[in-house]
């Protein structure tokens, strides 16, 4: 007995693939700079240290790269990169630390919000 793929076949497969939610086949996430050590840094007080964490958004997924291949918004292929935790929170600090001292004062988290790279 012979088996063949009908048209009718092949577009119901498709029709389900593209309506099953299902976006790219193959997806990957990559951390990058995830061994980089963590900046010693110093708050003016515990108060900045909690803003400081709220502007600079380094709790959240920071997106620096990646590759599609395919048409959008349905690919074959996905790998997207994000900084590691130390990295994001070390970009942050550097933004911030305008004077390089060390220590980030509540003026310069205050410039931190004001920046487009925090909130």
């Amino acid at each position: 007995m012979r088996s063949y793929l009908t048209p009718a076949a092949v577009l119901a497969a498709g029709v389900y693939v593209l309506l099953s939610g299902c976006q790219g086949l193959v997806k990957t996430d990559e951390v990058v700079r995830a061994d980089e050590p963590r900046r010693p840094v110093a708050f003016e007080s515990p108060e900045v240290a909690r803003r400081f964490e709220a502007a600079s958004g380094a709790n959240r997924a920071q997106q620096v790269g990646g590759t599609l291949v395919g048409p959008a918004p349905f690919y074959l292929y996905g790998r997207r990169q994000f900084l590691g935790e130390n990295a994001k929170f070390n970009d942050a600090a550097a933004r911030c630390d305008t004077d390089r001292d060390g220590v980030i004062t509540a003026r310069e988290v205050d410039g931190l919000a004001r920046t487009p790279g925090g909130d």
